[in-house]
């Protein structure tokens, strides 16, 4: 049974949890920000490695809704490194 997203809160903007994790295709990542804001996902491997940028861009604020596919990803753990203004907040996740 997989668990219910939660939201972490950061300087006024707010971070959900990957839903679902783990996953086999595809998942989501839900966030919502106070204001205009730069936001960059990058997805990193266990040594920190980056692999993939997954968006590096001004958001308005908002709720925003970022899809991530699994793509050529072997199953395994990984981490979603999420920065906003001057905060970073690393979120794991596992591909099937």
């Amino acid at each position: 049974m997989r668990a219910a997203p939660t939201t972490i809160n950061i300087n006024g903007n707010s971070f959900g949890e990957v839903y679902p994790n783990p996953f086999s295709k595809s998942a989501t990542l839900t966030f919502s920000l106070d204001k205009v804001s730069r936001v960059t996902i990058e997805l990193v491997d266990l040594k920190g490695r980056s692999l993939k940028a997954i968006a590096n861009r001004n958001f308005p604020g908002g709720t925003h809704v970022i899809k991530l596919n699994r793509e050529t990803l072997a199953a395994g753990v990984y981490f979603l490194r999420v920065k906003s203004n001057q905060s970073v907040l690393t979120k794991k996740i596992l591909i099937e």
